[in-house]
């Protein structure tokens, strides 16, 4: 019985390491909080320029396993702007943008519009929170006035870094005052002010097939060597 003890433990080790495994960042990477006046701001691609429509956040799936986002919820300060409806999946290494409204016309980039219809971004300050659907707070980034520049602030390192920064200092964004749904790398100009982000949490991602057939697998040998010890032949 003493073996049958061993060859459990050995199994549950086998179990959370392949769960360990199946994990994810998910981090908000982009924010557009003041759209520039004009075309100049619109974001959305609608062919309307609008201060409130084209505020955007972008989330990155930063790991190397695709998310289920059902019901999870970005908030600001004041309330839920946005619930993830089913079937958001966000892949390895793919953005997702959330948009305040209009009507979004871009091309090979994953978007929605906010659930409530508006994010209500505040320019000079604000906290935006994405949680599971458990309410665990996944990410948070609380701006003050560097996001009041008629541009979006991002995360610098892209994904991995714990400040976020005018978008023109990037290193790489050819002028753009925004990106949302693509990629900008290089370093900062200017790294920016009064920003902080959370550590980052890791999240369950969608069960992959090989970790699912390890599981099924381990639990049945489990029970078949059980079975042997408590009915020897």
């Amino acid at each position: 019985m003493r073996r049958c003890k061993y060859v459990f433990y050995i199994l549950i080790s086998m179990v959370l390491l392949c769960t360990n495994q199946a994990r994810a960042f998910v981090v908000i990477n982009e924010i557009l909080a003041d759209p520039a006046a004009g075309l100049n701001g619109d974001a959305n691609r609608d062919g309307v320029g609008s201060s409130s429509q084209d505020e955007f956040i972008e989330l990155l799936n930063y790991g190397s396993n695709t998310v289920d986002l059902f019901q999870w919820t970005l908030s600001d300060a004041t309330k839920i702007r946005h619930v993830f409806p089913s079937d958001t999946l966000l892949s390895p290494y793919q953005y997702l943008v959330v948009f305040s409204g209009g009507t979004p016309s871009l091309v090979s980039v994953q978007w929605q519009s906010a659930s409530t219809g508006s994010l209500g971004l505040n320019n000079t300050a604000d906290t935006i929170t994405l949680k599971n659907g458990e309410a665990t707070v996944i990410d948070q980034v609380v701006y003050g006035s560097l996001a009041g520049h008629d541009e979006s602030i991002a995360r610098y390192p892209e994904g991995s870094g714990t400040e976020f920064v005018r978008h023109s200092d990037l290193f790489g964004s050819e002028g753009n005052l925004f990106s949302p749904g693509k990629s900008v790398h290089g370093g900062p100009i200017d790294p920016g002010d009064n920003v902080t982000t959370s550590n980052l949490q890791a999240t369950a991602s969608v069960p992959e097939w090989p970790s699912l057939i390890y599981f099924g697998l381990g639990w049945c040998s489990l029970w078949a060597y059980t079975r042997k010890v408590k009915h020897p032949r």
